[in-house]
């Protein structure tokens, strides 16, 4: 799973236009509210999980 995360990242940081990047940390938190989001769909909810790139 790491290794497929970190080729999105990749791949992400290298089309990005500007100082866009985003770090491991914030794809695997990224991936993870995901996770929450099409659970919950799955479910029969609907929720937003917040994310904040970068660090606090």
């Amino acid at each position: 799973m790491l290794l497929e995360l970190e080729q999105v990242k990749r791949d992400f940081n290298r089309k990005a236009s500007g100082n866009k990047r985003i770090s491991t940390a914030d794809i695997i938190v990224l991936a993870g509210a995901a996770a929450i989001e099409k659970a919950a769909k799955d479910a029969g909810h609907t929720i937003t999980v917040p994310f904040e790139p970068g660090r606090m």
